[in-house]
């Protein structure tokens, strides 16, 4: 038997599906992963055995994949009694799943170039093995406090440059910050059924009073839903210590929306990150730390991509360097409604913001441009970047060094403007400052992705409730 999985055929794509079950009188739960995609689902349901799991697994699986009108695919599954059922072979199934099975062949008439549903071993099905709910409720908080909002500090990892937070129950984990993940999970060395995993978390309030941020006491959500994984290799390119992934993206399963549904405040989020400190995350609504010292939020429109919907994305009609628009294609900034690529997103996993090669082009020679204008000279490029400054022909004020500021222009005469090194640039070694933006290749699935180091600075409040996104002015360093 065939203990590895292997990878689809030319044009063709796999969706692996698989189900967790423990007793009928707790929540079993299941998960997908479309392999050679960006995509992954979950949902629980109580079943009185794990035959029925897998069967109720499979009949989601599928309706998803009629939802999002894949072709060529090949559902997979890990059960051998209800795939050889669904294959037409003899199989003995248990009178729980037949009439479930018996909608799922109805539900898969409905795919288009549909090449059947195929076993694969449970050792080859471990991507879509980990991904299933702990547990599941209406994540409401077993305190009776209603907060305005909730705190969470935050540190860079100076190796990888993610950005790590540690929410607390039972057992205290750090976890990676991905603004645009759908939902979160966590490692355990000692398995999913083990003690140490907890639904259960624990953060700082925080309110309003008198117009000031104040903290507040401690309080828990019970039932939040979170992905376990078993397998040590998902920690692979993770910060050292790092036991998981927090998904603050655009969905249901977000922390951000659990968060919501539990405590009962706006469904949203903001960030006010640093290289040196780490930051801050906060959930709900501000006042934030330190705000009442920078400018009001400006607001512009989150874009919906129905092919990355999780994702924050935001109408970036132009850039423009000291005044000097980039010339590039404004094809390329918008989103490809046929296929999703384009557009402009934020990702905390990007540390510096990448460009699709033409973009970045066209940027970096205009911004040499306008630093020569400024008396700044180039010295030789230090990788990453591709291109670096001699630190000693940078003017320097008592405000800051004096840089061509970089402005993302929006509808509404709303601008993303950046005018300092601590946003712009990054001092990589003695006298060596190097433009902090990369080139994300020819063709990637979205044009722009503005990094962590592009986000310093600011309060970025990403505000699904409204379907905006907030910035300040990032704070000269």
């Amino acid at each position: 038997m065939n203990t590895h999985w292997t990878f689809p055929g030319r044009d063709t794509i796999k969706l692996n599906c698989d189900a967790s079950w423990v007793s009928k009188d707790t929540n079993a739960g299941f998960g997908f992963v479309l392999r050679n995609w960006l995509e992954q689902g979950m949902g629980v349901f109580r079943t009185s055995t794990a035959e029925e799991a897998e069967a109720l697994a499979l009949l989601r699986t599928t309706r998803w994949a009629i939802e999002n009108n894949l072709q060529n695919l090949v559902i997979e599954g890990d059960n051998q009694v209800t795939i050889n059922y669904l294959q037409g072979n003899e199989a003995s199934v248990q009178w729980q799943s037949l009439a479930i099975l018996e909608e799922v062949k109805i539900s898969a008439a409905k795919l288009v170039s549909f090449l059947g549903f195929e076993h694969v071993d449970r050792r080859a099905n471990k991507a879509a093995d980990f991904f299933f709910f702990l547990s599941v409720s209406n994540a409401q908080p077993s305190s009776s406090s209603r907060p305005g909002g909730l705190f969470f500090s935050v540190y860079r990892d100076q190796f990888t440059l993610q950005y790590v937070t540690t929410p607390l129950g039972k057992v205290p984990r750090n976890v990676v910050i991905d603004i645009g993940r759908k939902s979160s999970w966590i490692y355990s060395s000692a398995g999913c059924a083990s003690p140490t995993i907890s639904a259960v978390i624990t953060a700082q309030s925080n309110d309003l009073k008198n117009g000031e941020w104040v903290s507040g006491p401690n309080v828990t959500a019970t039932g939040i839903s979170l992905g376990c994984e078993k397998n040590s290799s998902a920690l692979r390119g993770l910060a050292k210590g790092v036991r998981g992934i927090v998904g603050l993206g655009r969905s249901s399963s977000s922390l951000t929306s659990q968060f919501s549904a539990a405590f009962r405040f706006p469904q949203k989020f903001a960030v006010e990150l640093s290289s040196d400190t780490g930051g801050s995350l906060y959930f709900g609504d501000g006042p934030y730390t330190n705000q009442n010292f920078r400018q009001q939020l400006v607001y512009t429109p989150l874009l919906t991509n129905s092919f990355f919907p999780s994702d924050y994305f935001v109408d970036v009609r132009s850039i423009e360097i000291d005044g000097s628009v980039v010339a590039i294609n404004k094809g390329l900034l918008s989103i490809n409604k046929s296929n999703g690529v384009g557009g402009t997103k934020f990702s905390t996993l990007v540390p510096y913001t990448r460009m699709e090669t033409s973009i970045f082009k066209a940027f970096t020679s205009t911004y040499i441009k306008a630093a020569k204008a400024r008396g700044i000279s180039t010295t030789a490029p230090i990788a990453p970047f591709s291109t670096c400054f001699n630190a000693s022909t940078i003017e320097s004020r008592p405000d800051g060094l004096v840089v061509p500021s970089i402005s993302l222009r929006m509808p509404n005469n709303v601008n993303w403007v950046t005018n300092g090194p601590g946003t712009t640039l990054k001092f990589v070694k003695d006298n060596v400052y190097c433009l902090a933006f990369v080139d994300g290749g020819a063709k990637p699935a979205t044009s722009i992705v503005i990094g962590g180091h592009q986000m310093q600075f600011s309060i970025i409040e990403f505000d699904n409730a409204r379907s905006r996104l907030g910035f300040s002015p990032p704070i000269q360093v």
